[in-house]
């Protein structure tokens, strides 16, 4: 049995054309996007590209860039148990941290089979006592927005650790 692999991509700035999808089956799809507006302009991480392989057959997977900073992107692949598990690996991966998942949830902000999706994220930060930050990010794709908003934790996480460290110091 073959598996089949169906792509997306989301147009960039640039040129706003929408490629063709393709598909031979249901068993395994594997979505891509490629775009700068998938993260919001104060985070210091942001997504580059993200590429998902999920389905009944094999091992989920994602294959993450991320611009890490100072122009610098890095990219890894990572496995889990399904695709936001592979998401949040691959992240783990790339912006090493103790932080613990504590919360996950995603809404549809907006009805319809095009429904935007919401998700929350709270990571508990081990390294800090515990101390926890919540982030949410929305995109017509829970994948993408499940990235986005676990960056967007990671992101309050260091600017926390990096203000409280600045007034310990002082």
């Amino acid at each position: 049995m073959s598996s089949a692999t169906t792509r997306w991509r989301t147009p960039s700035t640039a040129s706003r054309r929408w490629p063709t999808a393709r598909s031979t089956s249901t068993t395994r799809t594997s979505r891509h996007w490629s775009t700068e507006e998938i993260a919001t302009q104060q985070d210091r991480m942001k997504v580059v590209a993200l590429t998902v392989i999920a389905g009944t057959m094999g091992p989920q997977s994602a294959t993450l860039t991320l611009d890490v900073g100072d122009g610098r992107q890095e990219t890894v692949q990572s496995t889990g148990n399904g695709p936001v598990d592979a998401i949040f690996n691959a992240i783990h991966k790339l912006v090493p941290h103790k932080a613990k998942l504590a919360l996950y949830q995603v809404h549809a902000v907006t009805e319809g089979t095009d429904a935007q999706a919401e998700v929350s994220v709270r990571l508990e930060d081990e390294a800090e006592g515990g101390r926890a930050v919540t982030a949410r990010a929305a995109d017509p794709d829970t994948l993408v927005a499940s990235a986005k908003a676990y960056l967007s934790a990671l992101n309050k996480l260091f600017a926390k650790r990096g203000r409280l460290h600045a007034q310990q110091s002082a």
